[in-house]
């Protein structure tokens, strides 16, 4: 039986390997803390979210799960990345969905993540 941790884990062979992995295990904070107020329940999709930062993860899989997360929480994970980092997400992230994030996001980090997706 698997274990927790192998649940989580993308099962391609070369995840986490590669242009498009991302070292993800010192996040940037938010000055906000993590999105979700003590009155509301971090959603699966929160939750999974925050295991997957943890690790060093493999770009589109990060990406297939915020797509999942309410706006608002999907700017909260962009902004716990680094800039450059946070372009390669939204960039793996539909276009609708990734466009909300960007507008929930902080206006000076999102104005940094644009650039960033403009430098590439």
């Amino acid at each position: 039986m698997p274990d927790e941790q192998d649940i989580h884990r993308d099962p391609r062979p070369d995840a986490g390997q590669g242009a498009d992995a991302l070292d993800l295990t010192n996040p940037r904070t938010s000055e906000e803390g993590d999105g979700v107020s003590a009155a509301e329940d971090p959603s699966p999709h929160d939750e999974h979210v925050e295991q997957l930062l943890q690790h060093t993860i493999d770009v589109p899989v990060l990406a297939s799960v915020v797509d999942r997360q309410e706006a608002p929480d999907a700017a909260d994970t962009l902004e716990k990345l680094e800039e450059e980092e946070a372009a390669e997400l939204l960039q793996e992230m539909e276009d609708e969905r990734a466009a909300d994030a960007l507008a929930e996001m902080e206006p000076t980090l999102a104005v940094g993540v644009i650039e960033g997706l403009i430098d590439e």
